[in-house]
């Protein structure tokens, strides 16, 4: 059995697709408002967008077997970053 290659998690997920160019369909979210979102296709393991206008923060946390950098900084397994909406962000698998 595959392993998920990512496992995202963000406060808001309605929100997920509108902030980064991540395909639709290369996702699985939760009806709970801390939905785990697993990317299966390693060619979405980059991406850049914005984080849509929103009341609070966004958390996202990465885990994934290959490093992963969301803004040039590298993340550990389950390593938070702060998204605040208006923010430019680009990630990906760190090579």
């Amino acid at each position: 059995m595959t392993k998920p290659l990512a496992k995202l998690k963000i406060v808001k997920p309605e929100a997920l697709a509108s902030a980064f160019d991540i395909p639709a369909e290369g996702l699985t979210i939760g009806n709970d408002a801390s939905a785990q979102l697993y990317v299966h296709d390693p060619n979405i393991l980059s991406g850049s967008g914005k984080v849509i206008p929103t009341d609070g923060t966004y958390y996202l946390s990465i885990t994934s077997e290959a490093p992963v950098r969301l803004n040039g900084q590298v993340l550990n397994q389950e390593s938070p970053y702060p998204l605040t909406h208006g923010d430019d962000c680009k990630w990906g698998i760190v090579s």
